[in-house]
């Protein structure tokens, strides 16, 4: 599935912003606008690591919030 323009263009700003393709569980909350406690509820699929220590890519994160996968 092609991904479509917005969400080259989310992935662009998000970048500009972190400088890291792989996001923290704070990083990711902060990027969704939601807190970190519900960014790992939210989006569910992608997350590495444990408690504090999560991670997750920024195309898998977007993927979801784009209804991609």
């Amino acid at each position: 599935m092609k991904r479509p323009d917005a969400w080259h263009d989310a992935y662009r700003a998000i970048y500009s912003t972190t400088g890291c393709i792989r996001l923290t569980v704070a990083q990711a909350a902060a990027q969704m606008g939601t807190s970190p406690k519900r960014v790992t509820q939210q989006y569910p699929y992608g997350w590495s690591g444990q408690g504090r220590g999560k991670t997750i890519r920024l195309d898998t994160l977007l993927d979801q919030e784009f209804k991609l996968y």
